[in-house]
């Protein structure tokens, strides 16, 4: 395994050109390659680094945990040649000083779950041909977000992204149909590949399409094969669509955003699903500030197995930044949620309230209020704080999640 240290000294040393002002700018030239080793010594390199402090307090926990982690990211991508880009990223995450928490691999159960174990790894390597006419081709390690994470996303959140062995084929018509399919033979986790969740065979086809809905919306439609060869993740499809746009009411902008779907069970998969799943959200916007009301439902039953499961989907920006419904309860989730945000001086302000309760025998699950503040500087430092109060009805226990963070990219 590549070492954090060597991952995070390459990311302070590697040279910078003199006139470099944005991220991931061209080296040198502006003109065709005339060979493949020109398209490789030209082209585009990034560096990302992040350092987060988070902190967890579970009622019942003996210990509190704190977590400060420094992630660094150094990407490459070649100029074209001949319709053909290559592309490479590593990403290593470290322990900035302090690592009292269950990072999920050390073992500390006395302390709460923060996901963000140590540890280094080939992010992303992927080859790029765009010679077909129409059709662009992706093929080796690489990010996923399809539509807008829900079912298919890197979970940008953590320290370690979510990545996807896979060729992945997209058919684009200008302002009109975008079509992306992707066979997935790999899954690497945001555990990292020492997890037993962190590197997992696949066998997944994953559909997705979106039509722009003139200039102020679109509509999505998709089916997902998923098959994971892990006992814990077993095997479904998922057939659904999403629309999401703005359209003026009594002169007024109104937001909005509705998703259906229904999620069955896979080949070999031993239990028997058949879960919906339904998302509506209606938002507007009052002396610069955006409110919106929303709920999320992911079905479940009494009967083991049969619920709505996202285990490739985007987790954090849904149902609650306390991450305590990574994993739908056995009885499904309807998650109701209120939200406010604006910007003052700069500053990007947000409050969510959310009302967790089952989907079946309507129990009251708990509720959370989440609170954040970021800021985006004029060098392009950004920065952020929040925090996430989850109280405990009949799911879970009394959570308090605080963090705060740093961003540059250059």
């Amino acid at each position: 395994m590549i070492s954090p240290s060597v991952i995070l000294l390459a990311t302070a040393l590697i040279p910078r050109p003199q006139d470099e002002e944005q991220s991931q700018a061209p080296l040198e030239v502006d003109r065709t390659p005339i060979s493949l080793s020109e398209a490789l010594t030209t082209g585009t390199r990034w560096v990302d680094l992040r350092m987060r402090a988070e902190s967890g307090d579970e009622a019942g926990m003996d210990n509190r945990a704190l977590a400060m982690t420094l992630r660094g990211a150094l990407g490459f991508e070649s100029a074209t040649y001949k319709g053909l880009i290559l592309g490479i990223e590593v990403e290593g995450n470290t322990n900035f000083g302090i690592d009292t928490y269950n990072d999920t691999l050390n073992g500390d159960v006395s302390r709460p779950i923060i996901t963000d174990p140590s540890g280094a790894e080939l992010n992303q390597a992927w080859a790029y041909y765009e010679g077909v006419r129409g059709y662009t081709l992706r093929l080796g390690r690489q990010k996923l977000d399809l539509g807008n994470g829900r079912f298919v996303g890197s979970e940008p959140w953590r320290q370690n992204d979510r990545t996807f062995d896979a060729l992945t084929v997209t058919r684009g018509l200008p302002d009109r149909l975008m079509l992306t399919a992707a066979y997935v033979y790999n899954v690497n986790g945001v555990t990292g590949g020492s997890s037993p969740l962190g590197d997992t065979e696949s066998s997944s086809l994953l559909l997705h399409g979106s039509y722009p809905l003139g200039a102020r919306g679109v509509a999505e439609a998709y089916s997902y094969k998923v098959d994971l060869d892990h006992s814990l993740l077993p095997s479904t499809s998922t057939v659904g669509a999403r629309a999401e746009g703005e359209v003026d009411v009594l002169g007024k902008g109104l937001d909005f955003s509705g998703e259906f779907a229904n999620q069955r069970d896979g080949a070999g998969n031993p239990n028997r699903i058949d879960a919906g799943y339904a998302h509506l959200n209606l938002g507007t916007q009052f002396a610069a500030i955006t409110y919106k009301i929303g709920i999320e439902i992911l079905q479940g039953s009494s009967t083991p197995g049969n619920k709505f499961t996202t285990p490739l989907g985007t987790a954090h920006k849904f149902n609650g930044l306390a991450d305590m419904f990574v994993t739908t309860p056995m009885l499904g989730l309807d998650d109701t949620y209120y939200s406010m945000a604006g910007d003052w001086g700069g500053l990007q302000i947000a409050a969510t309230y959310h009302q967790f309760a089952s989907y079946r025998n309507s129990q009251n699950y708990g509720t959370e209020l989440d609170l954040t503040l970021t800021q985006v500087l004029a060098s392009g430092l950004q920065t952020g704080l929040g925090t996430a109060q989850y109280n405990a009805d009949s799911f879970g226990v009394d959570t308090l999640r605080a963090w705060i963070w740093m961003a540059y990219s250059f």
